[in-house]
């Protein structure tokens, strides 16, 4: 779903004026009716976290069906807390204007997650939806061990050596041979695969192999978009999936490692003239899953859309380690704004600021990287204008 920003009014709180949001590009309808907003947010580390919101006339928040907090005053905002585990939760916000519209009287909700430290891991203008289903592959075929013993005259493939020492049989860890005076390794096979599509893959551990060392990435957010109605905002640039260099995962030979490669998240659309932008999509989650533990990695926030006399917020960095989108640029004068640069990953540079001249985002530019904010050229059409994609994820499995 889109959503658009309200413009600040002096009777607003500094909380809604900051991250007040609407479903409808006129800011106003429906009245009198309840209307949902719905976010996808990736939880990267279990803590107790404090929900903040306020609305213009009524917001409530429910997070994965349960409510969690509500405001009915647009002058102030209410605290909750809420203990949330690693994974993915649905925050739905819910808004009724009372406003008659026939005065043009706005609506307006915001609402923002904070950790126990104080760090703000969303808002309502980080705009989410939830990635389409991954395809999924057929399984990796085991390799061979390249161990062969003649019985009874015919030549077999051994597909767990041992060796017998002090009488008992023990798996065979490594095998060397000499070759011209060199002993070299032949077993465990040493090797690298790459998962590089969005998908759902299942991969076999070759023979002898006990440790993998994985480097991935989650998806990158999209870029928010930017108006120029007015004064008009560039859109913030989407924040890089997490990502992880290196990092090891104990296996066993001969067992099923489940991957799941993320698909980036979509841009802002373009949605014609408007006085507040969409914001961008965030990514989807990488997820690698052994006997012996999982490697978790969650997309990149979306940027924000820009709006009249203001920039689009960079979105938030993906879990464990990611980079945030930068922020879209508005000064309040009618001149040109530019959209914020996307987050980069060690696998890949994100969209970079798109030039006035051709203003929508750029995509990011390798696995896991976000998607850039758009500008907004000043006193030319469309005056709205769409944000670059975010980069799928990745991975790699050395052994």
């Amino acid at each position: 779903m889109a959503i658009f920003y309200p413009s600040t009014w002096a009777t607003y709180n500094s909380f809604l004026n900051a991250y007040g949001v609407w479903p409808n590009s006129d800011l106003v309808n429906p009245t009198n009716q309840p209307v949902t907003i719905t976010y996808y947010v990736n939880i990267a580390t279990a803590d107790t976290y404090t929900l903040r919101c306020s609305g213009d006339n009524h917001v409530i928040i429910n997070i994965n069906g349960s409510q969690i907090g509500s405001n009915d005053d647009w002058g102030s905002y209410n605290d909750f807390t809420v203990g949330l585990p690693v994974g993915s939760i649905t925050i739905d916000v819910i808004g009724i204007n009372d406003g008659e519209p026939a005065y043009g009287n706005p609506g307006s909700v915001a609402g923002a997650l904070y950790t126990s430290s104080g760090a703000m891991i969303w808002n309502t203008r980080i705009n989410s939806s939830k990635p389409p289903p991954l395809p999924t592959v057929p399984i990796t075929t085991p390799r061979s061990t390249g161990i062969y013993v003649k019985r009874s005259g015919i030549w077999t493939e051994v597909v767990s050596p041992t060796v017998k020492q002090s009488g008992d049989y023990t798996n065979i860890q490594r095998g060397f041979v000499k070759q011209n005076g060199v002993w070299k390794q032949f077993f465990p096979d040493t090797g690298s695969t790459t998962f590089s599509s969005p998908g759902n893959y299942s991969w076999v551990v070759p023979p002898g192999v006990t440790s993998l060392l994985v480097n991935a990435a989650a998806g990158g957010g999209g870029g928010g978009g930017a108006n120029e109605v007015d004064a008009g905002g560039g859109g913030g640039g989407g924040g890089s999936g997490g990502y992880v260099q290196g990092q090891s995962l104990t296996v066993t030979p001969g067992e099923v490692i489940r991957i799941a490669v993320a698909d980036g998240g979509s841009g802002a659309p373009f949605v014609g003239r408007t006085y507040a932008a969409p914001g961008g999509n965030t990514g989807g989650d990488t997820v690698i899953t052994a006997q012996a533990g999982s490697i978790i990695l969650t997309g990149g926030g979306g940027g924000g859309g820009g709006y009249t006399n203001g920039p689009g917020f960079g979105g938030a960095a993906g879990g464990p380690i990611g980079n945030s989108g930068a922020d879209g640029s508005a000064n309040g004068g009618e001149s040109d704004q530019y959209g914020g640069a996307g987050g980069d990953t060690p696998f890949g540079q994100g969209g970079q600021t798109p030039p006035v001249t051709s203003a929508n985002g750029n995509p990011g530019q390798g696995p896991g990287a976000g998607g850039s904010g758009a500008s907004a050229w000043n006193y030319h059409g469309p005056l709205n204008w769409s944000g670059g994609a975010g980069a799928v994820g990745i991975v790699t499995i050395n052994w």
